[in-house]
C-alpha cells in the first residue's frame, strides 16, 4: 500500500522550495534592478552636468563668434568636466567617454553623447552593459530691448550716479558697456529702475531695480552708419546772443552756436539745425521749443548747455534719414593743441541748474558725456533708443525718466535686445 501521506508531504516541500527560490530570485532581481537604475541615474546626472556646461560655454560666446570656435570651446569644457565625471564606485566599470558630438545653429549649440555603463547586477538579466544617452542644447540669452546705452568700454563707469539722482526707465533695458568692476557706479543715495539692467563689467551700489546683469555683451554704436548732417552757409543768426527776446528761428547752420538767455522765448521751425564750432546755450529762465527738429552739434565746443532754469521741449523728425533722431553729437572728440577741449578731454551734453528737457526721439552723442544734474528734470521717449552717449552722469536731485513708446507711429529700426550669457533650452 502506497504511503500517500508521505508523497504529499514531499510534493508540498518541493513546491515550497520552488516558491521560496522564486521569491529569492524576484527579490534579488528587484534589488539588482534598483541598484542598476540608481547607478545609471547617478552617472547620467553627472554626465548631463558636464554636457550642459559645455553647450552653455559655446552658446555664451559673442554673437560674432564662428561655429567652429563655439564647438571647440564646448569640446574643451566637456573634456575638462568629463575627466572628473566618474563617481569612484568600485562596483561600477564605466568605459572612457567618447568625444561628445557638438553642432551649432546661429548662436545655439547642441551636444549629444552615448556611452556604456557596465554593472555586475546586469548579469541577473543576461546583459553586460547598458547604453546611456545624454543630450543638451543652449542658446544665447536674449532680454529686453535696450533704450539707454553707455558706449565706451574703457570708462571706469559708463553710467555714474551721485547724490539723490533718480533714473526711471520704462518698457526697456539699459546697457553699460564699461568692462570695469564699477561699470555702473552709485555714490550717495541715487536710484535706478528699468525693465532690465545690463553691464559688461561689474557694479557698485545697491539701489537698482532689478539687480544688474553682469557680463552682458557690449553693444556697438547703433547709429554708426548714420551720416553726419551737412554744414551749410552760416545762418544770419549765427553766434547771436538773445536777451529778453521772443523769436522764431529757421533751420540752417549756426556758426559759432547760439546763446539764448534772459527769459528769451525761441520757437524752432521744423528742420535740421546744425550748431557748428559753438554750443546751443540756454540760460536764465529762457525757453526753446520746436516740433520735428534735429539739433546737431558739430565741431569744436559744439554741444547743448542748459542752466539757470532753462527749458527745452522738442520732437524729432518723423520722416527721412533722421527720423526719430533728436540730438546728433559729433563722433570726434575735439581737443586744443594743449590736449584739452573746451570742456576738458570730452564735450559735455549738459542739463543742470533746475533746467527742464523734454524730447521725443533719440539723444545720440557717441563721443560726449551726457550730464544731467543740479535738480533738473529730463523726460525722453522714443520707439527705439532714447539716450546713447559715451558716458551718462546722473547727479544731485535730478530726476530722469525715459520711456520706450511709439506715440507718433514712427517706422524706425527696433533697438537691439540685451544680450547676456546663455541658457539651456533642451
Amino acid at each position: 500500500m502506497r504511503n500517500t501521506t508521505s508523497e504529499f508531504r514531499r510534493d508540498e516541500c518541493g513546491a515550497v522550495a520552488i516558491i521560496f527560490g522564486l521569491s529569492v530570485f524576484i527579490l534579488l532581481s528587484v534589488v539588482a534592478l534598483t541598484l542598476t537604475f540608481a547607478d545609471a541615474f547617478n552617472i547620467k546626472s553627472k554626465t548631463q552636468q558636464a554636457l550642459d556646461a559645455a553647450v552653455l560655454a559655446g552658446a555664451s560666446l559673442g554673437f560674432d563668434s564662428s561655429d567652429d570656435y563655439r564647438i571647440s570651446i564646448a569640446q574643451k569644457v566637456y573634456a575638462n568636466n568629463g575627466s572628473a565625471r566618474a563617481d569612484g564606485n568600485p562596483n561600477l566599470s564605466v568605459q572612457q567617454l567618447p568625444p561628445a558630438t557638438f553642432t551649432t545653429s546661429d548662436t545655439m549649440v547642441f551636444g549629444e553623447i552615448n556611452f556604456l555603463m557596465r554593472s555586475p547586477f546586469l548579469g541577473v538579466f543576461g546583459e553586460r552593459a547598458m547604453t546611456i544617452h545624454v543630450a543638451s542644447a543652449a542658446r544665447k540669452a536674449i532680454g529686453t530691448p535696450i533704450c539707454v546705452l553707455g558706449l565706451d568700454p574703457t570708462e571706469d563707469a559708463t553710467m555714474d550716479f551721485n547724490g539723490k539722482a533718480s533714473l526711471e526707465v520704462n518698457n526697456c533695458a539699459t546697457q553699460a558697456n564699461s568692462s570695469s568692476g564699477s561699470g555702473l557706479n552709485q555714490v550717495g543715495h541715487p536710484t535706478m529702475k528699468a525693465k532690465e539692467i545690463g553691464v559688461t563689467g561689474g557694479f557698485t551700489g545697491s539701489a537698482y531695480t532689478p539687480p544688474p546683469i553682469t557680463g552682458s555683451n557690449p553693444v556697438p554704436d547703433p547709429y554708426a552708419s548714420l551720416p553726419v548732417p551737412r554744414n551749410g552757409a552760416c545762418h544770419p543768426m549765427s553766434g547771436a546772443k538773445l536777451q529778453q527776446t521772443t523769436i522764431a528761428l529757421t533751420p540752417g547752420t549756426y556758426c559759432g552756436g547760439l546763446d539764448v538767455k534772459a527769459s528769451s522765448v525761441v520757437t524752432l521751425s521744423p528742420g535740421i539745425y546744425v550748431f557748428k564750432d559753438g554750443p546751443l546755450a540756454i540760460n536764465s529762465q529762457s525757453s526753446v521749443s520746436g516740433s520735428e527738429v534735429l539739433l546737431a552739434f558739430l565741431g569744436k565746443s559744439s554741444t547743448l548747455y542748459m542752466n539757470g532754469g532753462a527749458t527745452l521741449a522738442v520732437t524729432s523728425p518723423t520722416t527721412g534719414v533722421y527720423a526719430n533722431i533728436q540730438f546728433f553729437g559729433d563722433r570726434s572728440t575735439y581737443r586744443s593743441p594743449g590736449g584739452n577741449g573746451a570742456n576738458g578731454d570730452n564735450l559735455w551734453f549738459t542739463v543742470i541748474g533746475d533746467s527742464a528737457l523734454t524730447y521725443d526721439g533719440a539723444l545720440y552723442t557717441p563721443s560726449f558725456h551726457a550730464w544731467f544734474a543740479g535738480g533738473s528734470i529730463i523726460e525722453g521717449k522714443s520707439p527705439s533708443y532714447i539716450a546713447v552717449a559715451k558716458k551718462l552722469w546722473f547727479q544731485d536731485n535730478t530726476q530722469v525718466k525715459f520711456t520706450q513708446v511709439n506715440t507718433r507711429g514712427l517706422t524706425v529700426d527696433a533697438a537691439i535686445h540685451l544680450q547676456y550669457g546663455a541658457r539651456i533650452f533642451r
